[in-house]
């Protein structure tokens, strides 16, 4: 059942204790940090080391879903974001997966596809430490303004219509 409430669910994945691949639960941080916001639709944030079949479901319920990840070849400290569609994307189906297999395991299972994106910041150390680079950390505060921006957009904007079997 899609949230109509207009919730969007972010999802931030990676390992803290590598570096910028932490970053993600760095920006989920600053989101909680200024949750609820008077201007924006309600967050429900989550963080994960790995996206996992599991993930299918409450993005199926969601009324959008926006993935957060370190990217490691990207500029330091560039905030990119990209739509993302249900398909087998680079990862396995079974272990890891991509954002475009929890799309498509949400479609498959549940019958549900949510508007959704991938927000990524550009990550130079990867090292053991759970310290971010100075450019990732100074991109935290612009990736939450992005998935803010992003949510309030598809907020006031209907909603797709559910996928047909």
């Amino acid at each position: 059942m899609v949230d109509l409430s207009g919730s969007v669910l972010v999802i931030g994945y990676g390992n803290p204790q590598r570096g910028d691949d932490g970053v993600a639960w760095k920006v989920l941080d600053s989101l909680r940090a200024t949750q609820p916001r008077p201007d924006a639709p309600p967050l429900r944030l989550k963080r994960v080391h790995q996206l996992a079949p599991e993930l299918a479901d409450p993005a199926s319920r969601a009324r959008a879903v926006i993935f957060v990840d370190a990217r490691a070849d990207a500029e330091a400290g560039k905030v990119s974001c990209e739509p993302v569609t249900p398909g087998a994307g680079t990862g396995s189906l079974t272990h890891s997966l991509s954002p475009q297999a929890v799309l498509l395991y949400a479609e498959r299972l549940f019958g549900h596809v949510p508007r959704a994106a991938v927000v990524t910041v550009g990550g130079t150390s990867f090292d053991h430490g759970d310290e971010l680079s100075p450019e990732a950390l100074r991109a935290v505060p612009k990736a939450a303004r992005r998935i803010r921006s992003l949510a309030r957009l598809w907020a006031r904007q209907s909603l797709p219509e559910p996928a047909r079997a």
